[in-house]
């Protein structure tokens, strides 16, 4: 009878090791930034920082079978297809020199209110070690935007 115990408790734990998944996250920035080229003397950040913005960050080697990270970021003011019809994309979001993400928000003028992007990244554009993200806005002045609490997460 023992031994059967040691069996059903064995196969529990195993089912529960199988069912587990791990999680991490990793913070790249905190801080609330403006891109553009207009003060906007209501906003958390008024005077714009130029229309590109570019952080160095160190990722640690990461376990295997990692297919994509997700970048998450929190954003302000994003305009919609409706204002940037003119231009084929919108505020673009570069990991060490390629392209991961376009964001457009909704309406003309953007969305007043903090929203959430997430894109999922490709593993491969990840470098063990230190890597570079860049947010640029186009020159045009056609887009003000804030950003904040960037972050990367990943579930394996």
């Amino acid at each position: 009878m023992k031994k059967i115990a040691v069996i059903t408790c064995s196969i529990f734990i195993c089912l529960l090791v199988t069912k587990m998944s791990w999680s991490a996250s990793l913070i790249i920035e905190e801080d609330t930034h403006h891109l553009g080229n207009n003060t906007m003397p209501d906003w958390d950040v008024p005077v714009p920082e130029g229309y590109v913005w570019v952080k160095d960050f160190f990722l640690p080697t990461l376990p295997g079978g990692i297919s994509y990270i997700v970048l998450r970021l929190d954003t302000f003011h994003v305009n919609g297809w409706e204002c940037i019809s003119f231009r084929p994309y919108g505020d673009k979001i570069y990991i060490n020199g390629i392209l991961v993400g376009d964001m457009i928000g909704y309406g003309c003028g953007g969305n007043d209110a903090w929203r959430f992007y997430n894109f999922n990244v490709e593993s491969h554009i990840f470098h063990d070690g230190w890597n570079t993200i860049r947010i640029e806005v186009p020159d045009d002045g056609s887009d003000d935007i804030m950003f904040r609490d960037i972050k990367l997460m990943v579930n394996w």
